[in-house]
């Protein structure tokens, strides 16, 4: 199978079917909303306006029905076995750098990914916010802890909690972070939380609750609500009281209070090491949707 780059005349005939496929991959791992997809294949054809994107490489096989698109990062892949000349392409492009991949978890190209050295950055997980802790039909009860609720955090809270977390991403950002320290991630982490929640427990937009059981306060959560869709942006178990399932209990109290206020999808994004935490995730109703890795030939 040969493959070359694609010709000016062959772009605007391309373009359209590569942004299908972008927007498809993505929801089908429910990467991508319904209500963004248009909006999502407007922007990604704008890139096209001109002939191939500024700084992109994007090679074809001459029917025009595999495609790998290449800028700073792998934008797009699709392309079947033998995959071979599609990693001498990337290898060509690339000279050996590491390279910016997003993988996703119905994407197809598996062959290809599967012959690249990746080294994970960022998982990405999505559930909708009804089968949270179990809850599989519209009218069904969900899974309920009563032994675990979530109420909202004081401020003097805040402090412990943010503490707890910004040191927990620093840790585990480091590993995959080779090139900082986990001090300097900490900060990072800091300055996102301080930006973010700009009025802290007050801000618009956020929830930020204790997860407390009848005696204690053994953790916290952190959530944004945006119309239908939801940003779970941390959880957290204060280390005494690990082991119990609260993680689980925080994340099915969490989804009633989402179900509440009119959440129908809820996202959250993990690091490749926090394996155990994952695990509490996908048990609740997370599915693991994105990752993002460093590839190299």
């Amino acid at each position: 199978m040969g493959i070359r780059e694609i010709t000016p005349i062959e772009v605007a005939q391309l373009a359209p079917r590569i942004v299908d496929h972008m927007a498809r991959i993505r929801l089908d791992s429910g990467s991508l909303r319904p209500s963004s997809e248009e909006s999502f294949k407007d922007s990604q054809l704008s890139r096209f306006r001109v002939g191939t994107p500024c700084n992109s490489k994007i090679f074809v096989t001459d029917e025009l029905d595999q495609w790998l698109w290449i800028d700073d990062t792998l934008v797009e892949v699709n392309v079947q076995p033998p995959v071979e000349p599609w990693i001498d392409a990337l290898a060509a492009v690339t000279d050996g750098k590491e390279i910016l991949v997003r993988r996703f978890s119905n994407g197809g190209s598996h062959e290809f990914f599967d012959t690249l050295n990746l080294r994970e950055i960022n998982h990405y997980l999505t559930a909708q916010v009804r089968l949270l802790g179990g809850l599989q039909e519209e009218g069904q009860e969900p899974l309920v802890r009563t032994d675990v609720f979530l109420r909202s955090m004081s401020a003097g809270e805040l402090g412990e909690f943010a503490d707890a977390i910004c040191k927990s991403w620093g840790r585990h950002r480091a590993v995959v972070d080779l090139k900082r320290s986990p001090e300097e991630l900490r900060k990072d982490a800091e300055q996102t939380m301080r930006r973010t929640l700009y009025d802290g427990v007050s801000t618009p937009g956020h929830e930020v609750f204790a997860i407390c059981t009848e005696t204690q306060v053994v953790g916290g959560i952190w959530a944004e609500i945006d119309g239908s869709n939801a940003k779970l942006w941390r959880l957290y178990i204060y280390r005494p009281y690990r082991g119990h399932s609260y993680s689980r209990g925080a994340l099915i109290a969490l989804g009633e209070r989402l179900r509440s206020e009119g959440a129908k999808r809820v996202r959250t994004e993990l690091l490749p090491t926090q394996d155990h935490i994952r695990d509490v995730f996908q048990s609740a109703g997370f599915t693991l949707t994105e990752k993002v890795a460093g590839a190299s030939v």
